[in-house]
């Protein structure tokens, strides 16, 4: 419904602000305004747009609320915990190998997984601290699957 409602809203103020449906002298208005509106439209229409929109407004407006927010101290904790447990992973499967006969690499292997996935993670949320988590999930997951590459060739 909402979706609809905006549409017919749009093509309303389109034509409101369509040059050919106003005077020749206040095409110049009309010509940014329905600008305007197309960008607006393009925004309301993408949920990474609009979110990315709504952060910046709420920076605007001193509503920043990014260290309260029960989201980032979530990716933060995850960070801490994979990037501590890859590296004690990592050292526990190069200390054991001697002993297992190797069988250890694989810890050291998960180790990387892990440890790759907390510094992709932290390169995320240092460049982009507003992302979505899908965006971070991303992020992390190609972190993770490059520390197993990385992990098992080495």
């Amino acid at each position: 419904e909402n979706v609809d409602k905006l549409k017919h809203e749009f093509r309303r103020l389109a034509l409101l602000w369509h040059p050919d449906k106003n005077r020749a002298e206040d095409k110049t208005l009309c010509d940014m305004m329905t600008g305007k509106i197309a960008m607006a439209r393009k925004v309301l229409e993408d949920p990474d747009l609009k979110r990315r929109y709504d952060c910046e407004l709420r920076k605007v407006y001193g509503d920043e609320d990014t260290w309260g927010s029960c989201e980032w101290w979530l990716r933060w904790g995850y960070i801490v915990a994979a990037t501590a447990g890859g590296l004690g992973l990592i050292l526990a499967g190069v200390l054991g190998a001697p002993w297992t006969l190797g069988a250890s690499t694989l810890v050291s292997i998960a180790g990387s997984a892990l440890l790759s996935s907390g510094i992709q993670g932290i390169i995320k949320m240092i460049t982009d601290p507003d992302c979505s988590t899908t965006e971070y999930i991303k992020d992390i997951t190609l972190g993770a699957l490059i520390g197993v590459a990385t992990g098992g060739i080495g």
